[in-house]
């Protein structure tokens, strides 16, 4: 029960991370003028005492374009919110999410959301 901090009937731990490279986007920006990428939550069955963040962990690999910020864990919130922008083609942009527990203790329930990204030209 590694879930929870001391054993059956204690609260939960309060952070969950994936693996560093759990969601790989690619990106065919065109623009010279670069693109920016959004990140927001859409919610199927949500509790009020999480927080979903999100941080990019690499540059990506290939396409020769250039990625700038998104480096710190924010808030994926129910409203679009800029993550990172660049400039051309890239590829292989890893990212992790993190589930954080504002209370330790929360009902027995499936929780589900599903995390939008939106890229627009500058």
């Amino acid at each position: 029960m590694t879930d929870l901090l001391g054993g059956p009937g204690s609260p939960l731990n309060n952070s969950y991370e994936s693996l560093v490279d759990q969601i790989i986007i690619d990106i065919d920006g065109k623009k010279v003028n670069g693109w920016i990428l959004y990140v927001r939550r859409s919610d199927i069955t949500w509790n009020s005492d999480f927080r979903l963040n999100v941080r990019r962990t690499s540059d990506g690999s290939a396409g020769g374009g250039t990625v700038t910020g998104g480096t710190s864990y924010q808030e994926i919130t129910t409203t679009d919110t800029e993550f990172f922008q660049g400039d051309k083609k890239l590829k292989g942009i890893e990212n992790q999410l993190q589930l954080q527990l504002l209370s330790g203790v929360v009902d027995s329930d499936t929780y589900q959301t599903t995390v939008i990204y939106t890229v627009t030209d500058i």
